[in-house]
């Protein structure tokens, strides 16, 4: 096999690894929720200047426009069970508890 052809494949395996490495990173920077749209695309057309405040205690619903009080206002992306939300900020998205009850303190 001439010297040209060993390293086109050599190349070609190590971009494919590489893409493959570039696909893991993704799923363990989403923290496995898959790909969530960036907020551009879910807050496009969407009026943003009165968001809902969040609250653990709420429930949201998907394409729910929420302020955040350190992540700031974004878009309820998917809703996951009975008390997970993927939220798209601006920062990137974010995985949130909603319709959770606050335990009582006990005295």
């Amino acid at each position: 096999m001439p010297a040209s052809l060993k390293a086109a494949k050599a190349a070609e395996r190590k971009k494919a690894a590489a893409s493959k490495k570039s696909k893991a990173a993704k799923k363990a920077k989403s923290g496995g929720r898959g790909e969530i749209p960036d907020f551009e695309t879910l807050a496009g057309g969407k009026r943003i200047d009165n968001p809902r405040p969040y609250a653990m205690t709420e429930r949201f619903v998907g394409g729910e426009i929420i302020q955040h009080p350190v992540f700031g206002v974004g878009v309820v992306a998917v809703v996951r069970g009975q008390d997970k939300i993927d939220v798209a900020f601006q920062g990137g998205p974010r995985t949130l508890l909603h319709n959770r009850a606050i335990p009582h303190k006990m005295t």
